[in-house]
């Protein structure tokens, strides 16, 4: 009975030890059931959320799609208000791919203001016939605009470009406009070409830009641009006026080799960094004002009309050779610095691209100017080359003083100047030319060509100084030995036969110094008892003793007593320096005398 009771407990009891277990054992399950159910109810929202986020970062691409279709050729710009004014760098590419690929059912005009792209812009390889136009956009990651043909022109006037911009082999029918535009990396226009003008005024360029190959139809204008990085303008070609006024060129290279422009280059800028423009073809080039602060290349130009450098300050080496300029060269009031020792290239050493060959501070050397070459006020403060130069007027007047500072730093080796012109000629030009030839490297043929030209004007004495300062030079700078010798005695003489009134002076003063050595007659004998009685005249006897070819009976009659040894010595001397003397003021003075009469 008690086990049965104790079974009946048993099964009685065991139902509801059971009912409670399952209801305690499902309440866990249902709670991780409702918390697995938030979780995937959260995570579907977030899902829906993130799905649904670039809809709202871009929210304005709708409404700028929107007034850009409505837009006609002459309304006003699309924008948006929304915050942040966000598009994505694949809706543009979008938007003028739908509304310009056709001529027929093109939109007129695409005009967008104030955005910001964000993502790669790829617009490449299209040809696109709505007038596209963006400004004071914002372009955050890197643009591609290759080979890409705008129909109705292109402008990205006053935007910002962070990333690398490439417009390579773009083409823009039109005028292309990028004023007060920033590029913060690199940007290439390389092989581009515009129809009409491109602008790029106030534009700044923090990185390398790269103009190389460019093509303008008309003009290129970078006035007050800024160059940061390297700035390449290489084989450019620019149908009418390249300006760059009031720009800035940093510490890196400017090159602009063999750049062709069909009207004038106009550039007033500072240079922080060297400077290459050779090859190039112009109808003019004008750096006036311009700051050069490193090396200067100017080579092998062409230019139809003039050159000028006016009011320029040159810190590094100008080196201007081989240039062909049909009209004038100018460099007025140009202040060419000296840098010390030029560099030289070591024997056997590669040549670099940027390497300088001259040894000169300024070369001008095989430059041909057809009209006038003026240097009027400029200052040339170190070695100066005009070797093989053909001027055909060189115009110093009133060049700033000295020219150059040191003693025969300008070189003038077959140097071919038809007219040299310093100012009137009642204001003593001819003095300045003079010291410019003085202060030069020897070249007979410049003292020739000055002292002629001279003489064709009639300013004979003008003409003979100049002669004996060439002599002069050849004598201290060309001459040895017993020709050395000789010179020094025309010059002192005669001034070589150009001052005969030298040689009568000095014939004058051995005679009197003779006429003092012998003017005791005490001292004196007859040389023949025959002569007792004679009369004896110190001055007659000095100038019979100095004169080789005349016997005025006075040397043949005394001579010093035998013990005056200073007396004999002298009467020697005394007679040499007339067998000396008198022959070569006879020769001056007929030398004189004929080309006078010639």
């Amino acid at each position: 009975m008690l086990n049965a009771q104790t079974m009946n407990h048993n099964v009685i009891s065991k139902p509801a030890v059971n009912q409670t277990t399952r209801t305690l054992s499902k309440r866990p399950a249902t709670a991780a059931g409702f918390l697995g159910f938030l979780a995937c109810l959260a995570l579907l929202q977030a899902e829906v959320a993130v799905a649904d986020e670039p809809n709202k970062r871009y929210h304005c691409e709708d409404d700028i799609e929107k007034q850009v279709k409505e837009q006609e050729i002459d309304s006003g710009p699309a924008t948006c208000s929304a915050p942040y004014g966000l598009v994505q760098g694949t809706f543009l590419p979008r938007l003028i791919k739908e509304l310009s690929l056709s001529e027929h059912t093109t939109q007129r005009q695409i005009y967008i203001s104030g955005v910001t792209v964000e993502g790669e812009v790829r617009l490449s390889n299209m040809d696109i016939w709505s007038k596209i136009r963006f400004e004071n956009c914002v372009f955050k990651d890197n643009v591609f605009f290759t080979n890409t043909t705008f129909r109705k022109g292109l402008s990205c006037h006053n935007c910002t470009f962070e990333g690398n911009a490439s417009f390579d082999s773009m083409k823009v029918e039109g005028s292309a406009d990028f004023e007060y535009t920033k590029f913060h990396d690199s940007v290439t226009f390389a092989e581009a070409s515009v129809g009409d003008d491109l602008k790029m005024t106030g534009s700044r360029f923090d990185d390398k830009a790269d103009f190389s190959r460019l093509h303008v139809g008309s003009d290129l204008c970078l006035d007050y641009a800024n160059f940061f990085g390297d700035a390449l303008f290489m084989h450019g070609v620019f149908g009418n006026f390249f300006s760059v006024k009031n720009a800035c060129f940093g510490a890196s290279e400017a090159n602009f080799d063999n750049l062709k422009v069909g009207e004038d280059a106009i550039v007033k800028a500072y240079f922080d960094g060297p400077v290459r423009w050779d090859y190039g073809e112009a109808k003019g080039i004008y750096f006036k004002g311009s700051l050069f602060f490193d090396i200067v290349r100017f080579e092998s130009n062409k230019v139809s009309h003039s050159v000028s450098f006016q009011d320029c300050d040159f810190d590094g080496q100008f080196v201007c050779r081989e240039n062909r300029i049909d009209a004038d060269f100018d460099a007025r009031d140009a202040h060419f610095k000296s840098i010390g020792p030029v560099p030289q290239k070591p024997p056997g050493a590669p040549r670099k691209q940027d390497a300088s060959e001259s040894r000169f501070n300024v070369d001008f050397s095989r430059t041909r100017v057809g009209e006038i070459a003026r240097f009027n006020g400029a200052t040339f403060d170190d070695s100066l080359s005009f070797e093989m130069i053909d001027f055909r007027d060189l115009d110093i007047t009133n060049i700033r003083q000295p020219w150059p500072r040191k003693k025969a730093t300008t070189h003038l080796t077959d140097a071919a100047i038809k007219y040299f012109h310093a100012g009137p000629l009642d204001g003593h030009p001819w003095q300045t030319l003079l010291a410019f030839l003085n202060n030069a490297e020897y070249d007979e043929g410049l003292y020739i060509q000055l002292e002629q030209f001279l003489k064709s004007r009639a300013n004979i004495e003008q003409a003979d100084e100049v002669f004996i300062d060439g002599q002069k030079r050849a004598k201290d700078e060309t001459l040895h030995g017993f020709p050395l010798i000789t010179s020094w005695v025309l010059y002192v003489v005669t001034a070589y036969g150009r001052h005969p009134g030298q040689a009568l002076g000095l014939d004058a003063l051995v005679v009197l110094a003779g006429t003092g050595v012998f003017w005791r007659k005490e001292d004196m004998e007859v040389r023949d008892p025959k002569f007792q009685g004679r009369k004896y005249n110190p001055i007659w006897y000095s100038v019979d003793l100095f004169a080789p070819i005349i016997d005025l009976e006075a040397a043949s009659v005394w001579a010093p007593k035998s013990n005056k040894v200073g007396k004999w010595f002298y009467l020697r001397i005394h007679r040499l320096l007339g067998w000396i003397l008198v022959p070569i003021g006879i020769v001056a003075i007929t030398g004189l005398l004929q080309g006078g009469s010639s």
